[in-house]
């Protein structure tokens, strides 16, 4: 297919747009650290495919937020939101929400009943460490991640320490929160403890109050015998009430639990891990009659051996999974039971010393039936000595099993479905001027990307008018991605602007029917184009955090009839605080306004979001830390 004259300009537009930042170095203020970037040259660091973490910065000011929240505002990503109370789910170039793989700790969220993760019940208080994996990245985790993954780790600090902090919040939808973080250990041992408590009546005008109840606590203990050895436990346990409309409700609970080896030699890393969750779901509607529950049990068991060789050059690592999952779901006939087994391997080569490469190959079973081979390729290279250009490139085959309710929910469900499967190639260009004497850096990072999906699977009403899961779409994705971090600071002041821009264009190529018009046209509910924009500015003790981010028009119907849309929408938040620094305490109060345009908007067909509110949120943090951690 050609492309359009307009279509090269813009794309050249794109490219010569290019956004930018460089590396990291840690900032404390008032016992708050903000990891935020060197202003020096960017270290080679080899890292394979598009992978961002979170600004820690900006973090500091939304603890309270869950994922969902927090994402919106950060990144590009679309965030499907079903009311204030409800669900959020996430879409990466323009797949849908269950080709996005959500892991804690390495240990998938995502319920293999329906596929999702829902991001409102992963509060972000918990995550030291939140990145983000995009397109060919993500298989080096998990398959089934065909538009991305979202990575949730901690980072341990092996100190003397007594670290406590507090947080309470409330804002004018009559929103409460608590929030209380416990770190407590010495060199060879260290405890950790978080909680999180939400009460949420979500009132405003015009909209039936979604009432949330969320309870979550995370305990997680570390040992280090000694200094190549470390055991680690965390439990997570949560439960959620909400009250979605007059006659509907909906509980979640689950229970979460790992138990990780790690040993570290020169010349060899060793890792194991069992894991175990224990999820349940239970959704009434009294209007129609409906009480339906889902009892999930997961088991997993993860083996890592990574071995290096000529100074590290080469290193050669090995991954093999066992899962087993039963659910059972009040739906279907009878239990279902899965059993995956994955091996992967990798070989990583840096004998070049500006070129990087990866070759990772990954082969599962499930149910003892192979799966299609999974490769990828992954390069990284640096033209010249001084790293200010940066060129990254890959390539992956990737694919997705349907869903426990694609094959069994009662009457429609197919046990025959395909996966879906598909390629994935893409290309990045990073940037990173050097300005040696100046106390400001910039980068600019712009990809290109091109996928395509075959067998898609598509619910559509059958012969008997019931609506039944099929393989019927082909489904192309070609988009650009561009990235700014930005950043200054003098003796008393510290600056920072994050922006980031994403077209994505994600059509279905096949007709599925006579008289179908979905042919070439954008699926339905992705935004052609999605950016955000925020900064942060501290000077002495007051800071100011400002965000913006804009989401175009969404098709409701396949055909993309422009007078079924979604409206675009763009949304701001500013958040005001001072810290009060006093010994090893600091207490710290922030302001904040959200939807501060007053935007009219939906993500999601028929759920309102609230327009203007505030909030006041106080924290108080004791670092009581006797020696540099180790």
């Amino acid at each position: 297919m050609a492309i359009s004259n307009t279509t090269k300009l813009f794309y050249f537009q794109i490219f010569i747009h290019l956004f930018f930042s460089a590396k990291t170095y840690t900032q404390t203020i008032n016992g708050d650290t903000l990891t935020t970037f060197e202003l020096k040259e960017t270290a080679f660091d080899g890292s394979m495919g598009k992978k961002n973490l979170m600004d820690s910065t900006a973090q500091l000011t939304v603890l309270h937020h869950n994922l969902g929240q927090f994402l919106s505002q950060q990144t590009p990503l679309h965030i499907r939101s079903y009311g204030t109370g409800g669900s959020a789910t996430v879409s990466f170039r323009g797949t849908g929400a269950a080709h996005t793989q959500v892991l804690w700790e390495n240990i998938p969220l995502n319920s293999p009943v329906h596929g999702l993760a829902d991001l409102s019940l992963l509060p972000i208080t918990f995550f030291e460490n939140i990145s983000v994996q995009h397109g060919t990245a993500s298989l080096q985790q998990q398959s089934g991640a065909l538009g991305g993954s979202i990575q949730l780790k901690d980072k341990i600090k092996w100190n003397n320490q007594l670290n406590i902090k507090i947080l309470k919040s409330i804002n004018s939808l009559q929103n409460y929160q608590s929030n209380a973080q416990i770190n407590i250990g010495q060199q060879h041992w260290q405890s950790v403890t978080n909680w999180s408590s939400a009460w949420q009546k979500n009132q405003w005008a015009d909209v039936f109050p979604q009432e949330k109840n969320a309870h979550h606590l995370l305990q997680e203990l570390y040992w280090k015998p000694k200094s190549s050895q470390i055991f680690s436990t965390k439990v997570w346990y949560q439960t959620t009430e909400r009250k979605l409309k007059a006659t509907e409700q909906q509980s979640d609970q689950s229970l979460r639990t790992v138990f990780t080896w790690e040993n570290k030699q020169q010349k060899a890393h060793f890792s194991a891990k069992i894991a175990y969750t224990n999820e349940f779901l239970r959704y009434q509607n009294s209007l129609i009659g409906v009480d339906d529950s889902t009892r999930l049990h997961q088991f997993f068991t993860q083996l890592n051996q990574r071995n290096f060789f000529l100074d590290k050059k080469i290193q050669w690592h090995n991954q093999v999974h066992f899962t087993l999952i039963k659910a059972n779901v009040t739906n279907y006939e009878n239990a279902v039971n899965q059993r995956k087994i994955t091996a992967t391997s990798s070989i990583y080569l840096s004998l070049l010393k500006n070129l990087k490469t990866q070759l990772l190959l990954r082969q599962e079973w499930i149910d003892e039936q192979a799966t299609p081979f999974l490769p990828a390729l992954y390069l990284h290279y640096r033209p010249f000595a001084s790293g200010f250009l940066q060129l990254k490139a890959s390539t992956a085959k990737n694919y997705h099993i349907p869903t426990f309710n694609d094959r069994f929910w009662p009457q429609v469900g197919n046990p025959n479905l395909a996966e879906e499967y598909g390629w994935a190639h893409e290309f990045s260009l990073i940037f990173v001027p050097i300005f040696r004497k100046r106390k400001w850096s910039l980068k600019a990072e712009i990809t290109a990307y091109q996928s395509r999906t075959t067998d898609w699977i598509q619910w559509l009403p059958n012969a008997n008018n019931l609506w039944s899961p099929q393989n019927l779409r082909l489904v192309t994705g070609r988009g650009v991605e561009t990235q700014l971090k930005f950043e200054g600071q003098s003796v008393k002041t510290h600056w920072r602007v994050l922006a980031n821009y994403a077209f994505t264009k994600s059509t279905n190529e096949k007709a599925i029917r006579q008289g179908d018009n979905s042919a070439g046209k954008q699926l339905v509910f992705v935004p052609l184009h999605t950016a955000t924009i925020s900064f942060y500015i501290i000077r002495k003790n007051n800071f100011i955090h400002f965000s913006q981010n804009y989401t175009s028009k969404r098709y409701k119907t396949t055909d993309n009839n422009p007078f079924a849309t979604l409206s675009p929408y763009t949304l701001a938040d500013i958040h005001l605080g001072k810290y009060f620094p006093l010994k090893n305490t600091t207490t710290k109060i922030q302001f904040s306004i959200y939807n501060l345009w007053n935007t009219d908007y939906q993500t999601v067909t028929t759920y309102k979001m609230p327009k203007r509110h505030y909030e006041l949120n106080i924290s108080f943090h004791l670092n009581n830390n006797k020696n540099k951690s180790k």
